[in-house]
């Protein structure tokens, strides 16, 4: 499965099988996205804003990030017969110092619940904080860990020409009761807990 950002559509090898509910997320991607020698290429959603991480929910739906467009206008989405249904929007986005649009980054689940990591925030001026979010299932999201506040009193010791003040988280991954975040703008992996 892989991004092409340009167009804004994920792609995905076609299997001739649908993924097991009961399957880890590791052995659902290896079996959806792993091409075999008679298959193609396909579109399995489309009408994507900037499309970021993504996981496939418990139930085996597909949920992306989406990074949206400058302003109030990133957030989450389910995949349904290709069509993206937002579970979470109105989260922040802006266009850090190269021009790249940044939102929300990332996606997983951790006990069931669904959590989202937000790199769109700016603190600077006010705005709402970089960090992990719970999702809630109806459009809101909760604050669990304010990776702005953490970057601002823990900062690396020899700080990037770009340093974001918020920091820029990239990525994240649930593992145990945590989960591990890459943070690309001070070049350091965090460990955040939901105790905050």
């Amino acid at each position: 499965i892989f991004f092409n950002g340009g167009m804004d559509v994920l792609l995905v090898a076609e299997t001739t099988s649908a993924p097991s509910s009961a399957m880890s997320q590791e052995a659902v991607l290896a079996e959806v996205a792993t091409p075999g020698p008679d298959e193609a290429i396909a579109v399995v959603a489309a009408g994507l804003t900037h499309p970021r991480g993504f996981v496939f929910a418990p139930d085996g739906t597909l949920v992306v990030a989406l990074a949206g467009r400058e302003g109030p206008h990133a957030g989450v989405a389910r995949i349904e017969d290709g069509c993206p249904v937002l579970i979470a929007g109105g989260l922040p986005a802006y266009r850090i110092v190269f021009g790249a649009i940044t939102g929300v980054a990332d996606v997983a689940y951790l006990n069931g619940e669904l959590y989202a990591l937000l790199s769109g925030g700016d603190t600077d001026r006010g705005g709402t904080p970089n960090g992990l979010y719970r999702l809630d299932g109806v459009g809101g999201a909760e604050l669990v860990a304010d990776i702005s506040a953490f970057i601002r009193e823990h900062p690396v010791a020899e700080k990037p020409r770009d340093f974001d003040t918020d920091g820029q988280p990239y990525a994240m991954l649930a593992m145990g009761d945590a989960f591990w975040v890459t943070e690309g703008n001070s070049n350091q992996v965090l460990r955040v807990g939901l105790d905050g």
